[in-house]
């Protein structure tokens, strides 16, 4: 599962990002808001930080509870060669403008043309990369 929320600031749409360092990298990526290879056990795996596991038990699994917006909730396909029966649910949440959402200081907000840039400079993880084409195919056709 991955998941990025999403705030409109200055009539500009905003994704909540953070910083991840994965095994067998030597540079750290940006990456969604959430991800996690199981979602079923998420709560059980001990390689999410307990704040990752608040914001997909609060915003992702719980979503009809906030007054926030689901804007895309699609599974997608990794298959192929060491990737076989592969899936990823891809989801997005527009929050709403009130301000009272509070996000520790590993997340940051990234401005549309700020994640353009930094996927042109292959700053951005393979599942940030997707999602983020997901949520905007329509501009791109």
């Amino acid at each position: 599962m991955a998941g990025f929320l999403l705030k409109d600031i200055n009539n500009t749409t905003h994704y909540l990002c953070r910083y991840i360092l994965k095994p067998g990298l030597k540079k750290s990526a940006i990456t969604c808001t959430v991800n996690t290879s199981d979602i079923t056990n998420y709560k059980n795996n001990s390689s999410i930080s307990v704040d990752q596991k608040k914001l997909i038990n609060k915003y992702f699994l719980n979503n009809k509870k906030i007054p926030n917006k689901l804007i895309y909730d699609n599974i997608i396909s990794d298959e192929g060669g060491r990737f076989y029966h592969c899936e990823i649910r891809n989801m997005a949440i527009l929050l709403d403008n009130n301000g009272k959402d509070k996000f520790l200081k590993t997340y940051f907000w990234v401005s549309q043309n700020q994640m353009i840039n930094m996927i042109k400079k292959k700053n951005i993880d393979i599942e940030g990369r997707l999602l983020f084409g997901c949520l905007n195919i329509n501009k791109i056709i």
